[in-house]
């Protein structure tokens, strides 16, 4: 009861640790504590997998499967009987999982320092495949990352570039929104990105006419020092205004309307 109570919570060394308890007081139910094991390993393959540590991921989801095939196999050993059935799910959404770390290398290869232009078509393929399967999985900034570097591609032209360009938008708008992003931003691995030419820079996120520093062009590229507190309506749109820092040092606020996000590869 601990292990499935820290379970719920979230507290998976402390959820593991009543387990391994449980299974050495010789709690007859072996196969609910292989549930929890399951669980909480695909917890440590989406952590590694948000990180981008594909092959960490892979072991994580490996030793999840084998709990959950045991849970099916002894399903005589479970008080739960229902975790029978939610371990086959749980399986089937492992595996979905585990195919993504199957661009392990394409991804190596896309963010490499050694390599400076990519001429492999099955780089990009697999670059926007990788981008939709961590859409499907609401992985929103492993999504918007992939979909980021596909934008910043000079060979990606006309449709495809525009289809790119728009997916990046939304999905750095579903991360915005996300849990994580206050924290990435405190940690400094936000970059935005001017979406309008002409953009205000302002030195206060107040609207008036001695509050401008100059305006930015399209596209240009600030490092994201800090989110208001607050939404500001201005029109038909509420957002948010961000106080970023130029190419030049400079420090201001934009208004949230004019920005999509990307967040910084952590290996770099």
């Amino acid at each position: 009861m601990y292990a499935e109570a820290y379970l719920r919570d979230k507290n998976y060394d402390n959820a593991f640790s009543n387990y391994d308890k449980a299974l050495e007081n010789q709690y007859p139910y072996e196969c609910d504590v292989y549930f929890g094991y399951g669980y909480i390993y695909e917890a440590q393959g989406d952590r590694e997998l948000s990180n981008f540590r594909f092959p960490w991921a892979k072991e994580h989801y490996d030793d999840s499967i084998k709990y959950l095939n045991r849970v099916i196999k002894d399903q005589n050993l479970s008080f739960h009987q229902n975790n029978v059935d939610k371990a086959k799910e749980v399986i089937l959404r492992v595996e979905k999982k585990k195919e993504i770390c199957e661009y392990n290398e394409i991804f190596r290869k896309a963010f490499s320092p050694e390599i400076n232009i990519i001429t492999d078509y099955d780089v990009y393929s697999g670059m926007e495949e990788l981008a939709i399967s961590f859409k499907n999985l609401n992985l929103w900034k492993n999504s918007t990352l992939c979909y980021y570097w596909l934008f910043r591609q000079p060979d990606i032209v006309g449709q495809r570039r525009e289809k790119n360009t728009d997916s990046l938008e939304l999905l750095s708008e579903y991360w915005e929104f996300s849990d994580d992003f206050i924290h990435d931003i405190s940690i400094n691995s936000v970059i935005a990105i001017i979406n309008s030419n002409n953009t205000i820079f302002r030195k206060d996120h107040i609207i008036v006419d001695n509050n401008i520093i100059r305006q930015f062009s399209l596209y240009e590229e600030l490092q994201v020092l800090e989110r208001s507190d607050f939404r500001q309506s201005i029109g038909n749109v509420n957002a948010y205004w961000y106080k970023v820092r130029a190419e030049d040092g400079i420090e201001g606020w934009v208004y949230g309307l004019y920005l999509f996000f990307y967040p910084i590869f952590p290996f770099q």
